[in-house]
């Protein structure tokens, strides 16, 4: 599950973003012209069940 205390440094600026697994690998990454809205969508309790399937 994603730690929504991430969000409070991340600027809303644009920007580059990367998931990591566990074992610190990439695994998604992505860009964004506002890096913090981005980030914020993540968080959405939908888009966290899509990302578990």
């Amino acid at each position: 599950m994603l730690d929504r205390n991430v969000l409070k440094d991340i600027p809303n600026e644009p920007g580059v973003y990367i998931f990591k697994n566990k074992d610190s690998k990439p695994i998604y990454i992505g860009k964004a012209k506002k890096l913090k809205n981005r980030i914020s969508s993540y968080f959405n309790l939908s888009n966290q069940q899509k990302m578990k399937k």
